[in-house]
């Protein structure tokens, strides 16, 4: 389980854990930034957010819950687009 600032030593690369506050008009919120890693395909460092969490309990549960799912290979970072939603939903529904 990581913790703000701590660092997990990986099978490829270490992995390092930042949660923030910051504030909206509904009020303080916590978002957690996370280094996932190297892109094999350019070489550069990785990192994801997820923002909107009321607790920083919370945005940390999430972030170790994403580390899991790292660690599991069960971590799908494919970026979603139109198209492929709509492929996906014609392949579907074809015989509909």
């Amino acid at each position: 389980m990581l913790q703000q600032g701590s660092v997990a030593k990986g099978p490829d690369c270490p992995l390092f854990l930042s949660l923030l506050k910051y504030q909206t008009k509904q009020g303080e919120k916590w978002l957690f930034k996370l280094d996932i890693g190297k892109d094999p395909a350019t070489g550069q460092r990785r990192t994801t957010t997820g923002r909107g969490f009321t607790k920083k309990k919370d945005a940390e549960a999430a972030a170790n819950e994403l580390l899991a799912s790292l660690r599991d290979n069960t971590y799908d970072n494919r970026k979603i687009t139109f198209e492929l939603v709509y492929q996906e939903w014609l392949q579907y529904n074809k015989d509909t």
